[in-house]
This record gives structure tokens, sequence and C-alpha cells, in this order.
């Protein structure tokens, strides 16, 4: 195989990766977009709770650690209180880290595609 035909295999092998990769990585946002939209359409209680508890966890801000441990403590006995939404918001949770860390896997994928095109083009 000459030089040239190596090359030109080597790019478009690359590209392929690039593109594949890259559409796994709108695939996977447009799901995650499509998740969220799901639970705030079809579980408006569970997505209503969720936000509740997200603002209260994040109500005294990171740079006062003494008043956000105190404030933790007391969201923490309220939801001791309420076992069922606690759960409702660990589920919730759950859904939405998993779709995160799909996301971060894709495009880092994508990103290694990139890079590894250019490389090889260079």
């Amino acid at each position: 195989m000459s030089g040239m035909n190596a090359f030109w295999t080597v790019v478009l092998g690359d590209f392929g990766t690039v593109l594949v990769s890259g559409m796994a990585f709108v695939g996977t946002v447009m799901q995650y977009q499509a998740a969220v939209q799901s639970i705030n359409r079809n579980e408006e209680a569970a997505a209503a709770t969720f936000r509740t508890i997200d603002d209260l966890r994040g109500e005294v801000p990171l740079w006062r650690p003494f008043r956000r441990r105190e404030h933790k403590r007391v969201v923490d006995d309220m939801l001791r209180n309420s076992p069922a939404e606690a759960a409702e918001h660990a589920r919730l949770l759950r859904v939405i880290a998993s779709w995160s860390l799909l996301t971060a896997a894709a495009a880092a994928t994508t990103f290694a595609a990139v890079g590894r095109l250019v490389s090889d083009v260079l």
C-alpha cells in the first residue's frame, strides 16, 4: 500500500470515528433532554419535589460552611421525616446523574476522536 493510500485510510477511518462519536454525543444529549422533559411533563409532583429539595440544599452559599452544615442538618431531618419525598429525590437524582455521565462520556469520546484525527493529519 502506498503512503498516500495509507494516509487516506487513516484519515477516513479517523473521520468515521469522529462522525460516529459525534452522533453518539448528539443522540445522548437529545435523550437527556427528552428524559428531563418527560419527567417534567409526566411526573409533575416528583419534579416539584426534586426542585424544592434541590433549592433547599442550595439555599445557603458555599462560602458559609458553618451555616451550610447547620442548614444541611435541618434539610436532612426534614427528609428523614418524609421518606417518600427523599426516595423520589434520590431516584430523580440518579436519572439526572446517569444521563450526565453518559453525555460526558460521549463528549470525551468525541474530543478524543477529533484529537486523534488532528494528530494523524498533522
